[in-house]
């Protein structure tokens, strides 16, 4: 389960980046007496706006399974394709009754957020209409959310934007969250700024190639595609 955790961590780190609440693994009883949880939840209590975040990152170390014309063609919706990554919209309704997460769900929450983080990538064309398939299961099973969307990512789309927001960030210390400390160390050396180097444009562009040039080495080091 290392994966997953390390799916939530990501999902949580963006989240706190934007300022929401957040908690990880949020357990609940189901209707049959058993437990489940919800991965993350994030909550901006000024714009009552409250996230849903499901993370799936199955098989392989390596695999990512791809969503496209392929795919479409034996796949026609893309529930049908990867059920285990969507079998969480079935607990929506659950999650978002009055008594849950809120005593008042409606009162305390305008928008919502469903977001799946997976490796799965969709194609690019095919992504819209995907949203739409997810947005309408989710209706479906919520018919009492008036305000619903639907957020869908891979690990690295998060992970990306987790990295350019947090070198944006003002904050000058540890952040305590896994994922928002790496992110600071990479932007550390993607953009630091070196002392005691003089003042010499090529000596330090020399010194920035020099700092990042382990992790440049690391990537480009990877096995060529099978």
């Amino acid at each position: 389960m290392s994966e997953a955790m390390t799916a939530e961590s990501i999902i949580e780190a963006e989240w706190l980046l934007r300022g929401y609440w957040t908690r990880v693994r949020y357990p609940y009883q189901t209707p049959k007496s058993g437990w489940s949880d919800i991965d993350v939840v994030s909550y901006d209590p000024q714009k009552q706006h409250l996230v849903i975040s499901e993370s799936k990152v199955q098989g392989p170390k390596r695999t990512l399974y791809a969503y496209g014309e392929a795919a479409r063609e034996k796949f026609t919706k893309v529930n049908k394709f990867l059920p285990g990554y969507f079998s969480f919209i079935n607990a929506l309704k659950l999650i978002t009754a009055n008594g849950l997460l809120f005593e008042d769900y409606a009162l305390m929450v305008k928008a919502t957020t469903v977001q799946l983080v997976s490796n799965m990538i969709i194609d690019p064309g095919f992504k819209p209409k995907v949203l739409e398939e997810v947005k309408a299961l989710a209706a479906k099973e919520c018919p009492h959310l008036t305000k619903l969307e639907v957020q869908i990512d891979t690990t690295i789309e998060v992970l990306a934007r987790v990295i350019e927001a947090e070198a944006r960030h003002p904050q000058g210390r540890r952040y305590g969250n896994a994922t928002l400390d790496i992110a600071r160390e990479l932007n550390r050396y993607l953009d630091p700024a070196i002392l005691h180097a003089g003042k010499q444009k090529p000596v330090l562009d020399a010194l920035r190639n020099i700092a990042i040039s382990p992790l440049l080495d690391a990537l480009y080091a990877q096995p060529k595609p099978r």
